[in-house]
């Protein structure tokens, strides 16, 4: 019993007896993972930018409080 390998060779130059099953399995195997990057690459980024947003959004609350009990405290003074 002889062992056949196929390497990338043979999926570049098909035989004529060849099936097209796996040289499609792997087509469809890289455009599957090159979509899941993209797609997770696209949610990191999101969430990044959405905690970043937040951030900003409370560093902004923050200060108009500040700003606020520095107004008050000044209007009593004078």
């Amino acid at each position: 019993m002889q062992f056949e390998f196929n390497t990338f060779k043979n999926y570049i130059n098909p035989n004529r007896n060849q099936s097209w099953e796996p040289v499609a399995k792997v087509g469809l195997g890289f455009i599957l993972i090159g979509l899941i990057l993209i797609i997770m690459k696209e949610i990191i980024i999101a969430l990044l930018s959405f905690f970043l947003f937040a951030i900003g959004f409370i560093i902004l609350i923050i200060a108009f409080r500040i700003w606020k009990l520095n107004n008050f405290h000044s209007n009593e003074i004078y």
